[in-house]
C-alpha cells in the first residue's frame, strides 16, 4: 500500500509497509488499516463495538439513540483508562458465546445481538467463524 503522490507540489508521502505502525497508531494488514488507537471514555470495555464521538474519541455502541453514528470496530485492548485499541477488519475473538454462520449487529452498550435494532440505527457488524470468533463486516447503518 503506498500514498498517492501530491500532485500539485510534486512530493510523495512515505510508503507504508505492511505490518508497520503510521503516525495516528494505526496498524497496516495485508487487508489495508487494521486497527487504530483511541482515546475512549471510562465504560469503554474489551468486546465493545464503538462509535467515533469525537475527534480522535469513541464511545459504545448506542443504535437505538438514532444519532447516525457508524460503528467503526470493536475495542480489542484497553491501554489506560482512557484510550484503547479498536480492530475495524479481520477477526476478532468475543467472551459472548456466538453461533457459528450467525450475522451479528450491533447494539446498545457496545453490545452485539443477532437480531438488529427495532428502532434508531441497525448496522450489521460481522459473521462468527466459531463460538468465540467473529469475522468483522461492518456495513453500512439502516436508519430505521
Amino acid at each position: 500500500m503506498r500514498w498517492q503522490s501530491n500532485l500539485s507540489s510534486g512530493q510523495s508521502s512515505p510508503e507504508i509497509r505492511v505490518g508497520s505502525t503510521v503516525p495516528g497508531g494505526i496498524t497496516v494488514n495485508n487487508f489495508g488499516l487494521s486497527q487504530g488507537t483511541w482515546a475512549c471514555s471510562l465504560d469503554v470495555e474489551i468486546g465493545d463495538t464503538v462509535e467515533i464521538t469525537g475527534s480522535g474519541a469513541v464511545g459504545r455502541s448506542q443504535p437505538s439513540a438514532g444519532t447516525g453514528r457508524s460503528i467503526i470496530g470493536f475495542v480489542t485492548q484497553k491501554d489506560s483508562a482512557i484510550t484503547c485499541t479498536v480492530q475495524y477488519t479481520g477477526e476478532v475473538t468475543l467472551s459472548k458465546p456466538l453461533i457459528p454462520g450467525s450475522y451479528y449487529y450491533a447494539a446498545d452498550e457496545g453490545q452485539i445481538s443477532e437480531t438488529g435494532v427495532f428502532s434508531g440505527v441497525s448496522q450489521p457488524v460481522g459473521v462468527a467463524k466459531t463460538e468465540s470468533i467473529l469475522i468483522i463486516n461492518i456495513t453500512r447503518p439502516i436508519t430505521l
